[in-house]
This record gives C-alpha cells, sequence and structure tokens, in this order.
C-alpha cells in the first residue's frame, strides 16, 4: 500500500478515459505516457521542446506509437 491506498486502486486505470500529459518529451513523461497508451488508453501531450523545435526525433517516436501532439498555446 501506498499512504493508506491499496495497491488495486493504484494499478487501475480507466481505458476509457484519455491522459494528458505536461512536459511528454522529458525523460520521465515519455515512458509514463507510453505505458499508459500500452495499458490501450488514449494519450495526448503538450512539451515546451515541441513548440521550440527540439528534440524532432523524440516527438516522431511518440506520433508514430500513436500519442497525439498538442502545442501549447499560452507563452510561458
Amino acid at each position: 500500500m501506498l499512504r493508506g491506498w491499496p495497491a488495486h486502486t493504484l494499478l487501475r486505470m480507466n481505458q476509457r478515459q484519455g491522459y494528458f500529459f505536461c512536459g511528454v518529451g522529458g525523460s520521465g513523461m515519455t515512458p509514463l505516457a507510453l505505458i499508459v497508451k500500452a495499458r490501450g488508453a488514449a494519450v495526448a501531450g503538450s512539451d515546451r521542446a515541441l513548440d521550440q523545435g527540439r528534440n524532432p526525433e523524440r516527438f516522431a517516436f511518440l506520433r508514430g506509437e500513436g500519442v497525439r501532439l498538442c502545442r501549447r498555446t499560452a507563452r510561458a
């Protein structure tokens, strides 16, 4: 258990629900997004590096795996 939550609750994901990852091109979010996608859920995400044209290989890979990439509309 993790802080009082039963393990079966933590591992359950709703495959009918979509998941959105901010910073999806990062070294932590990319694997998480791919795990969720492999479990059958729809996955989308945004990343500042995508908006800036950096790491095109990483984003091409994510697109190839079926992750929908969204450009950010707000400037930070």
